[in-house]
């Protein structure tokens, strides 16, 4: 109900129930259309009550109606009172001042009505003449769709449908509305009853006027809703401990502590069932508003609305968000119904000014590399391992109020940190994106995406920690490699060892990915390249650089003309454990006889000491061998591989002893008690004494007897030393000795004693040379 006083040739009251100010405001706000016809009359307006007074002169009323009516205007009017400046006219207790004579009443409800009126000077009021009531007769009920006393709320393009109802008999003939001062429509009338359909409205506030039988009757304020596309005015947030303050928008509260929520209410959203205020926190729906509780009303007493959450949490920062809304459908949808957000700031175990993730993610990422131009929307690109690739993003807008950066994510990981764009790249793709540049050096697909990060600072703490926002929408980026990519393997690394100077270096590689292999090389240590040969049968690509002496090498592979690696690793000398394998002495340098350890040869001769190289020599430097003997002092000898051959000078006639060693250098100098192996020992008789024994047979095989004779008369007893010293005590004149094993011109040394203990000849001897040969392989004839 609006009470309102019009200025004209008469003035106008309209009744009502509502206090004074608040009658006031509502007065100025909803007739401002019409202020020029009323505003100027007034004069003075207060709830005082009158004063006694001297003023005799009372108001005696002309003309006063029998009834009243809703929606039509009833004049009172009454004499003019001498010496009267004014009259004050009280209406259900509440005081108008009029300089005229008369005023007008007009209302659109039926409540009841009591009027007085005296006159006034500028110093005192005179008594009231008479008190008038009425109870005015309703003539009209008026109903519509933006009617939200009966929960009608009225969308923006919905048609706008007014239903009128005459409750006098013959007394209304027509009915004419307009909105907002527009063109007039008629109600199409049905009887008693009024209808018309005045089509879609925009959303907003609008002023209905209606005119029955072609007088103003009143004017009516109406709003029509849609999605609010305003945020409220301000939000504010309260603690526990802290007093409402609607300009604060941020604050600082411990863990778990309790805060309130301050806001104004939005003009648009609809004071009916249908409208409510969405509650977030940080982006997510926490639950909704649609009215202030009642023991937050007593407390705060104001027209705003409040809403208390009990705990914000742990530690973290919380954005709180009001959203404005409407429900437009069956069901509260948050996309459809929901206007702008307005967001407060609360620091819950965090220091107030700590970075907080935006809840919005950064967009328009997209990626461009050299062939491929910048362009807003590219999200994939392929790029090799050798071009530059660029990622752009529209800049956030809340980064730098939050001291923030951005951190770049690939493949779900922490990439790289920006703060802003570097200035080359800035001049070369313009200055209203962020530009970043990487070169990836492995192949496949690589996901980058974007993310907002700060740091987060503790209360009343010097500890701070990261934190970030939502990862924006990705892209995609395909690297290749424009040369082959290969996998190397070689004996370091198979065998998670350094190489052995005693092992052959093996290089192997196999093509993982990357541009076709046309041509392979490899090389050490600044060398010739070598080619590498393919195995199709492997699939792998292979070259055997022999044995290696010991060192730190480095290797380096030429792919396709293009120097691709290059790498080192470590060449170790393994210690000689074994003695020569394959050694023997002969008297003539045409023959070997490998596995002769002893020879007889008359003083002045020269022998020849055999062997083959040692395996566990396998380079010289640092191999070489050791030879000496008791008549001679050592010679050291460079291995050269292959079979090998040394003169031992025989001079004087008595048995010689010599040795030979396999060696590797250690030091810095050659050491043969640290350097060499086990000796192997061959002897040469070199006595002027004829043979004393002789053999039965010349050539035996395997495991066929032989004599051994013995043909000087006083040897009582021998040792053999080609056989552990095995003592041989001859009853007769010949010994039956059987061979097991194959060897060509064998000599036994014997060292012989007489029956006295005294050695026969001068020194050792030995027995003429004998050939085992090995057994046949028997043939089997069968008969049939």
């Amino acid at each position: 109900m609006i009470a309102t006083l019009l200025r004209g040739p008469k003035s106008f009251l309209l009744n009502g129930y509502l206090n004074a100010s608040f009658l006031l405001c509502l007065w100025f706000t909803s007739s401002i259309a019409n202020a020029g016809n009323f505003i100027s009359s007034i004069t003075h307006y207060t709830h005082t009550q009158p004063h006694p007074t001297s003023f005799s002169d009372t108001v005696q009323f002309v003309s006063i109606p029998s009834k009243l009516y809703t929606h039509s205007e009833a004049e009172f009017q009454w004499k003019v009172v001498e010496h009267a400046t004014y009259y004050e006219v009280w209406l259900n207790g509440l005081k108008t001042i009029t300089t005229s004579p008369s005023f007008i009443w007009k209302s659109i409800n039926s409540h009841p009505v009591d009027i007085k009126v005296r006159a006034c000077n500028q110093t005192e009021c005179g008594p009231f003449l008479e008190r008038l009531q009425y109870t005015p007769v309703k003539r009209l009920e008026i109903d519509h769709s933006a009617n939200e006393k009966n929960n009608n709320i009225l969308w923006e393009n919905q048609n706008f449908i007014i239903t009128a109802t005459a409750l006098l008999e013959n007394d209304i003939t027509f009915i004419d509305v307009s909105i907002n001062d527009s063109s007039w429509v008629r109600l199409e009338k049905n009887q008693a009853t009024f209808t018309g359909n005045l089509g879609p409205i925009s959303s907003g506030a609008h002023i209905v006027t209606y005119k029955i039988n072609g007088n103003t009757s009143h004017n009516e304020q109406i709003t029509v809703y849609a999605k609010p596309n305003k945020a409220v005015t301000w939000l504010s947030v309260s603690g526990d401990s802290s007093e409402f303050d609607p300009t604060i928008s941020s604050l600082s509260v411990p863990e778990n502590s309790g805060v309130t929520l301050h806001w104004q209410p939005s003009e648009q959203v609809s004071t009916s069932v249908y409208g409510y205020y969405k509650l977030l926190r940080n982006g997510e729906s926490i639950g909704f508003v649609r009215g202030t509780p009642s023991y937050l009303k007593h407390k705060y007493q104001d027209h705003a609305m409040h809403w208390e959450l009990n705990n914000v949490g742990s530690e973290g920062v919380k954005i709180y968000s009001i959203l404005p809304c409407n429900q437009i459908g069956a069901e509260m949808n948050m996309e459809t119904d929901c206007g702008p957000a307005k967001s407060v700031t609360v620091y819950s175990g965090l220091q107030a000014g700590s970075f907080y993730p935006p809840t919005a993610p950064v967009t328009n990422v997209s990626v461009s590399t050299q062939d491929h131009p910048f362009d807003s929307v590219r999200k994939t690109v392929r790029a090799s391992t050798e071009e530059p690739l660029y990622l752009h993003f529209s800049p956030h807008p809340d980064i730098q109020d939050r001291n923030g950066f951005y951190r770049i994510l690939r493949n779900g990981q922490p990439y790289a940190l920006w703060y802003r764009s570097l200035p080359y790249l800035d001049n070369r793709f313009g200055g209203d994106y962020i530009h970043t540049e990487y070169t990836l050096k492995q192949e496949g697909i690589h996901t980058f995406a974007v993310t907002v990060c700060g740091f987060a600072k503790k209360i009343e703490a010097s500890e701070q920690s990261i934190i970030c926002g939502p990862p924006s929408p990705s892209v995609d980026v395909s690297i290749y490699s424009p040369y082959p990519l290969v996998e190397i393997k070689y004996n370091a690394l198979t065998e998670n060892r350094n190489v052995y100077d005693t092992e052959s270096f093996i290089l192997s590689a196999k093509q993982t990915g990357g541009a076709d292999i046309q041509s392979f090389k490899a090389r050490l240590n600044d060398g010739d390249w070598h080619t590498m040969d393919y195995s199709e049968t492997h699939q792998l690509f292979t070259h055997d650089f022999g044995k290696l002496t010991k060192g730190q090498y480095k290797i380096e592979f030429m792919l396709n003309n293009r120097l691709s690696e290059v790498a080192t690793f470590n060449v170790d000398q393994l210690p000689i454990t074994k003695e020569i394998e394959f050694v023997g002495v002969s008297d003539s340098i045409d023959n070997t006889h490998y596995g002769r350890t002893s020879i007889q040869l008359p003083a002045g001769k020269v022998a020849y000491l055999n062997w083959q190289h040692s395996n566990e020599i396998p380079h010289s430097p640092p191999g070489y061998y050791t030879v000496g003997g008791t008549s001679m002092p050592n010679t050291f000898v460079s291995g050269t591989g292959g079979q090998m051959q040394f003169e031992l000078p025989i001079s004087a006639e008595k048995l010689h002893t010599f040795w030979i060693k396999a060696c590797k250098q250690i030091g810095t100098y050659r050491n043969p008690s640290k350097d060499c192996g086990p000796q192997r020992t061959i002897y040469v008789d070199a006595t002027t004494t004829p043979y004393i024994t002789s053999w039965s047979k010349r050539f035996v095989r395997v495991g066929e007897p032989v004599d051994l004779v013995f043909e000087h008369p006083d040897i009582f007893e021998c040792n053999v030393f080609n056989d552990n010293k095995m003592i041989i005590t001859p009853q007769s004149s010949s010994l039956e000795i059987i061979f097991y094993a194959p060897i060509e011109n064998n000599h036994l040394t014997l060292e012989c004693v007489d029956i006295y203990g005294d050695m026969v000849g001068y020194s050792n001897i030995m027995s003429p040379p004998i050939t085992i040969l090995p057994l046949k392989t028997p043939i089997i004839r069968i008969k049939y």
